[in-house]
């Protein structure tokens, strides 16, 4: 039996400035479009002045960009019902104005398979809360 704290990353059940750090990898690409900014909001409520936020993301230039049922900006629902949002660099630094960017950077891996090789791009940012 699970015992652990459920929630919603959009309203989170934690005090104001409770952290130094969080960690959101691969979170904010499976949100529907209005909850993206309110739990960017929400991860700067939670974190001290001086904090810092880990973010990765699936990129637009990822090999699945655009399966599934596109039910928003770049926002598709695959068969497996998985929302799955990619952004850009613009938009991740956009939506961490906010905050003060301490690093962004795209990484590409290169996989091989259904004969042939397909890319995994995500976004790596780190944030720091003023």
């Amino acid at each position: 039996m699970f015992h652990g704290l459920i929630s919603n990353v959009a309203l989170l059940p934690f005090s104001d400035e409770a952290f130094d750090v969080v960690v959101a990898f691969h979170i904010l690409e499976h949100l529907l479009d209005e909850d993206v900014s309110k739990t960017v909001a929400e991860i700067k409520r939670v974190l001290r002045p001086g904090g810092r936020a880990y973010v990765r993301t699936f990129s637009s230039e990822d090999m699945r960009f655009g399966a599934g049922e596109e039910v928003g900006k770049d926002t598709f629902v695959r068969g497996d019902r998985i929302v799955q949002r990619y952004f850009s660099m613009n938009e991740l630094s956009d939506l961490f104005d906010a905050f003060e960017k301490e690093s962004l950077e795209k990484q590409v891996i290169v996989k091989r398979f259904d004969g042939g090789p397909h890319k995994r791009v995500t976004l790596n940012g780190v944030f720091l809360r003023t």
